[in-house]
């Protein structure tokens, strides 16, 4: 398996160097790329069915969305509304939030890898567990729409994280993914090393649509990797609102943003 993932790093750095942008221009080919199942914990393989081998399940750490507020999954002080005071304030246009784990310990070393690191093979089982969660929380969607990178972000990891995983969600639930609807226009700085009014400015006006009339009347999934302080879904899903019926925000993990 690391001899297959050190192959394919090759070759995704031979791509880029030929100035390629890594087959994404056609409907994401690498998913055809026959990646092996490893362990997002280990890294060490696993059956078709499993994210996770068998001694790495009890170091997950899974998210309750009990006592969280729905659309930021912090916690409540009150259960009476389901939303915290900071998200009545400033309300997104999404509906709720759905996240499959807290962004620390192991989780975080290899969603890092997944996103920073050219290990795009991490998307095989974070996928499985990003399908099995949504299955479980029983939410509709009608299509799923990726948060996209700017070009300069693609040119450089050479492939798109979000992407990855939203592919094999449409796929699993026989729904559409729309990756070229919404589109990144602006080159932002790392929203990891900014704080909350910086990140807010970072992103604002961050995205566009290509034609939006496909999104009237639907319930979207807008899938991203991190949800730290939600300034990145509330300007994408700022954007979708205005066509689409309905947005469930969901990532693989939940980062605790320090102030």
């Amino acid at each position: 398996m690391l001899i297959f993932v050190e192959i394919y790093g090759k070759i995704l750095l031979v791509t880029m160097f030929l100035g390629v942008t890594f087959v994404f221009g056609f409907k994401d080919k690498l998913l055809s790329i026959p990646f092996p199942d490893t362990c997002i914990v280990c890294g060490k393989p696993v059956s078709k069915k499993e994210y996770a081998c068998f001694s790495c399940q009890k170091k997950i750490p899974y998210i309750s969305d009990v006592f969280k507020c729905r659309t930021c999954l912090s916690f409540l002080s009150s259960s009476e509304s389901g939303i915290c005071g900071d998200c009545l304030i400033k309300k997104p246009d999404y509906s709720r939030l759905i996240s499959c784990v807290e962004y620390e310990g192991y989780m975080k070393k290899t969603l890092r890898a997944f996103k920073f690191y050219n290990r795009p093979d991490y998307h095989i089982g974070y996928s499985k567990l990003a399908c099995e969660a949504l299955e479980r929380d029983g939410t509709y969607f009608d299509c799923v729409v990726p948060v996209p990178l700017s070009t300069k972000s693609l040119k450089s990891r050479g492939y798109n994280q979000s992407l990855l995983v939203a592919n094999r969600i449409a796929f699993y639930f026989d729904v559409p993914c729309f990756d070229d609807l919404l589109i990144k226009t602006k080159e932002t700085k790392k929203q990891s090393e900014l704080n909350l009014e910086q990140r807010m400015k970072n992103i604002k006006g961050a995205f566009s649509l290509s034609n939006p009339e496909r999104l009237n009347g639907l319930h979207i999934l807008l899938v991203d990797d991190i949800f730290t302080s939600g300034c990145t879904m509330r300007e994408a899903s700022s954007v979708l609102c205005k066509h689409a019926e309905n947005i469930t925000a969901f990532t693989i993990a939940r980062a605790k943003f320090k102030y």
